[in-house]
């Protein structure tokens, strides 16, 4: 099983839509997420692209 984690984003919906992109191309398992997510300036689309 693989398994990505990722921390620490602080609300970068562009750091994380790559990082997303990435984890896609390496046919991860699961994804763990944790940890300051939504301490930033795009707090909402950073959760809207997490919850889908």
């Amino acid at each position: 099983m693989r398994i990505a984690a990722i921390y620490d984003n602080h609300g970068n919906y562009c750091a994380l839509k790559a990082v997303l992109e990435e984890v896609r191309k390496s046919n991860v398992d699961e994804v763990i997420v944790g940890g300051d997510l939504a301490w930033g300036s795009e707090q909402r689309q950073v959760m809207d692209l997490l919850m889908n």
